[in-house]
């Protein structure tokens, strides 16, 4: 941020919004600040509730757009300067990632490149005081922590990890292979039981609902900053630059990949990837009469349809088709980037980082990694049964073969889920304020709730999208209770 010739205000975001600014006007005052908490405070008096913003956070769906969950606040989109004078504000975009692949590279020079730019990433994000790397075991976080070894080997950083023996999340045996032959500290900490009382502390607090409670995050932080650190590299953003996208068929139509398709067809497995729906193919061929078509996600059964019709939850939830054609992962990829997802997750780390006192940093998310990912042909992401295969091969240099052989990743939502089953939880969404507001069907959101402790002793397949979507819901809810100063149960 800036003020140029005493007159004019401007102030940017980073390239992906890793780093948002929020602004609001009052009258003829332009307020802009780095935190929705530091702004709230600076406005006159407190804004209400954003209910649209709010229905899109219970549909699980908050990510694009520049409306907060206060009215009247709004973020600076990522990649764009915000000026403000006399004659009003505006609005610029600096930079918009694009994916143009280049298929001329050979594909061992791409490795390389693909290698200098991670290196060249962590080098930048590598701060002169102490700092550490949140390290799971995961291929990114692998990567970011022994790179940062061979950068800087008289001054290592430290490893926080979490650990979850006995579950299926428990990611130890990969986090013993990385850490084997380094001479790094290691703080670990186990799972640790859901606390409702830090919970709606926290959430009141903070200027948006928790996404998901982490007390074993929370626990890991302390033990950092009494180790003396305050920065740490998170693997945040590797999954969205390099993780393959499911191949359509109009991409294999239009590019001639027939030798792909026959493979695909015959694997059998391969056809729901391949999505081989009439409509599909309709696309590939004609694609000027759907170059326009848009992906209508109808509103979720625990809106209410009244609040969702009052508020047009179902314009909110449409979003824009890529057009059919070449390269339609490469540029779906680059539109989910410029929709700003950092910004959201970057707003709760922020948040994360007021109350620990611990700075995060992506290097994922530097802008001239984005751009070499961005220009990778699609064709090098996936070889096999290695949806990551550019990504992984370009670092051979640094992960152990235990990392290189894997396959798949472990996620986290199985912790969330156990989380879920305390009565805190329930009591939550039996009491539901959003529920006498008419903004969630309280009936709904129970039977979910049922459907998820089933899961979690039955069939964790399902787990991933219902504690998600659970946890989006009670972290609404406590915070609706914050925001209009009613209690949550708190224990």
């Amino acid at each position: 941020m800036r003020v140029v010739d005493g007159n004019r205000l401007e102030a940017s975001t980073d390239h992906l919004g890793s780093r948002p600014l929020f602004w609001s006007r009052h009258d003829d005052v332009v307020i802009v600040a780095t935190s929705l908490q530091d702004l709230l405070s600076l406005l006159p008096h407190r804004p209400r509730p954003n209910v649209g913003r709010l229905l899109e956070w219970l549909a699980y769906s908050v990510g694009a757009g520049t409306e907060t969950l206060w009215e009247g606040v709004r973020v600076i989109p990522p990649g764009h300067l915000l000026s403000a004078d006399r004659h009003g504000v505006r609005l610029q975009c600096y930079w918009r990632p694009e994916s143009v692949p280049d298929a001329t590279i050979s594909v061992d020079d791409w490795v390389e490149r693909l290698a200098h730019a991670m290196e060249t990433a962590t080098r930048r994000s590598i701060p002169h005081r102490p700092y550490g790397v949140m390290f799971s075991g995961g291929l990114d976080s692998s990567v970011l922590a022994r790179c940062a070894v061979d950068l800087m080997p008289m001054r290592p950083p430290l490893l926080a990890t979490v650990r979850y023996p006995g579950l299926p999340c428990d990611e130890s045996p990969w986090q013993e292979a990385v850490v084997t032959g380094m001479d790094v500290a290691v703080i670990a900490v186990t799972q640790q039981p859901f606390d409702p009382e830090h919970y709606v502390g926290d959430t009141a607090s903070s200027a948006i609902p928790i996404l998901r409670p982490e007390p074993e995050v929370r626990a890991l932080l302390e033990r950092v900053r009494e180790a003396g650190v305050d920065v740490l590299l998170s693997g945040a953003g590797g999954d969205e630059l390099f993780e393959s996208s499911d191949v359509t068929l109009e991409e294999l139509v239009l590019q001639g990949r027939l030798r792909e398709l026959l493979h695909w067809w015959q694997g059998g497995g391969g056809l729901e990837r391949l999505q081989l729906q009439g409509r599909r193919l309709f696309g590939a061929l004609v694609p000027g009469v759907v170059a326009n078509a848009v992906v209508r996600r109808p509103p979720p059964p625990w809106i209410p349809r009244a609040a969702a019709a009052a508020h047009h939850l179902d314009e909110r939830l449409r979003g824009q088709r890529t057009r059919p054609g070449r390269n339609t992962s490469g540029r779906r990829r680059a539109r989910e980037l410029a929709d700003g997802w950092a910004s959201t997750g970057a707003a709760i780390d922020a948040s994360t980082t007021r109350s620990s006192g611990v700075e995060f940093r992506w290097p994922f998310r530097d802008v001239d990694l984005i751009e070499t990912a961005l220009a990778l042909p699609e064709s090098l992401r996936a070889r096999g049964d290695d949806t990551r295969w550019a990504q992984r091969t370009a670092a051979r240099r640094w992960l152990p073969p235990a990392l290189l052989e894997r396959r798949g990743k472990v996620h986290f939502d199985y912790r969330y889920a156990q989380h879920l089953a305390h009565p805190f939880v329930r009591e939550v969404l039996a009491t539901s304020h959003l529920a006498e507001a008419g903004l969630l069907d309280r009936r709904v959101a129970l039977q979910l709730l049922d459907q998820l402790l089933v899961a979690v002793d039955r069939d964790i397949t399902t787990i991933p999208p219902l504690a998600g979507v659970l946890w989006s819901i009670v972290g609404a809810e406590t915070w609706w209770r914050s925001v209009n100063g009613e209690a949550a149960p708190a224990r």
